[in-house]
């Protein structure tokens, strides 16, 4: 009786897999928080062993080890990944103000950020959304987070917008000989301060000029002798005001040609 046989001729597989790592690689891990697996594939399906024998949760770098092998015997390339224990980062930022606080601010003169750091050179974000350009007081707030999250304590900036300062310049002398250059005395802002007097004399007490809410117009001429000049020398002025809270101004000036 004839009796046969099927031979199967196949491919022969030679073709090992190829791992690929999920996820990083080094990969991070502060000291205390033990070892995460992030897992690998293949291209082909095969299975892989992990050999993360080497890892302790001790601040250092470590080794995992991945391999794998097909149904025909195939070995893939080993893989590896590094592990970095690192110590763990709680220390939050500390910020530190630039310039004053509080911050006097002049009405009119807008704001101005005098800035601020932190202890570890974590970014600081400023909040002046409060400020007004209108008398009264504005908090400024700054805010810092860091790269592994850690949140500062919160500082803030007091600003105080206040009345701008004006300041009454009485002009030590002056020379009223036409050239354009200083030919009248100036008593700079006098108009500011309200109504005013201002009264000048000579070295022997004598009324020599006087008027009410000077205007900075005075020549060194002679109350008593009309538009003839004064002489040469050192004159007593007194500015005085009707506000009764401002107190007079007295001194010297000296009138030369």
């Amino acid at each position: 009786m004839e009796v046969t046989r099927t031979v199967n001729v196949v491919e022969t597989d030679t073709t090992a897999p190829v791992i690929t790592l999920n996820g990083a690689n080094p990969q991070i891990i502060e000291l205390g928080e033990g070892y995460t697996e992030l897992g690998a594939t293949t291209d082909d399906g095969s299975p892989v062993t992990i050999d993360a024998s080497e890892f302790m949760d001790v601040v250092g770098s470590y080794t995992i080890y991945y391999n794998a092998t097909d149904s025909s015997g195939n070995v893939a390339v080993e893989v590896t990944r590094t592990v970095n224990v690192v110590e763990t980062d709680t220390t939050a930022p500390v910020i530190t103000l630039n310039g004053a606080n509080p911050q006097i601010i002049e009405l009119g003169e807008g704001y101005t950020e005098l800035g601020a750091t932190t202890d570890d050179g974590s970014p600081v974000t400023i909040d002046a959304s409060e400020f007004m350009d209108a008398i009264g007081s504005y908090t400024i707030y700054y805010n810092s987070t860091d790269s592994n999250g850690n949140v500062a304590v919160e500082v803030t900036r007091t600003v105080n917008v206040v009345e701008a300062i004006i300041e009454m310049t009485v002009a030590k002398g002056f020379s009223p000989n036409g050239d354009n250059i200083s030919d009248t005395w100036v008593i700079a802002n006098i108009e500011r301060f309200g109504d005013n007097r201002v009264t000048v004399y000579n070295r022997w007490g004598a009324k020599v000029f006087e008027a009410n809410n000077y205007r900075n117009n005075w020549n060194g001429s002679s109350r008593n002798t009309g538009t003839r000049k004064l002489p040469v020398g050192a004159y007593h002025y007194l500015i005085e005001f009707a506000d009764p809270t401002q107190p007079a101004l007295q001194g010297w000036i000296y009138i030369n040609y």
